[in-house]
């Protein structure tokens, strides 16, 4: 039962590091995103008109946009609540830039994350 529990942690993280992508070149925009997850570094942003603070958790893409799963724990939102999982579309992301802090990796989650059509980068245990 170890064995296999190890087993299950292993391909975790193997698929954790797996990276698909297919652009010829990414903007400065995906560059920073790409840098972020796979650093584990924080992002700040505007999104639809309110400041954030993120963690950037997977890069992909959903219904032919660009899309990225995060967690916000500082900033503001529409909704008026500040923590918690969110998904963002890339074309109404603004005043992106990384920041010096860095965040420990995934964050358990309760259920399932809504899925992506396919996947970029994802960040890793």
């Amino acid at each position: 039962m170890q064995q296999l529990e190890f087993l299950k942690k292993f391909f975790l993280a193997l698929y954790s590091s797996v990276v698909f992508w297919d652009k010829q070149k990414p903007t400065a925009k995906e560059e920073i995103i790409w840098y972020a997850i796979l650093g584990k570094r924080l992002l700040s942003c505007n999104y639809k008109g309110h400041h954030r603070v993120i963690e950037p958790h997977v890069f992909g893409m959903k219904n032919g946009g660009d899309q990225l799963q995060i967690y916000q724990i500082r900033g503001e939102s529409s909704q008026g609540k500040i923590l918690g999982w969110r998904r963002l579309k890339l074309e109404e992301i603004t005043n992106l830039e990384i920041l010096d802090e860095t965040f420990p990796g995934r964050r358990k989650v309760k259920d399932l994350h809504s899925r992506f059509d396919k996947i970029y980068v994802i960040v890793a245990w």
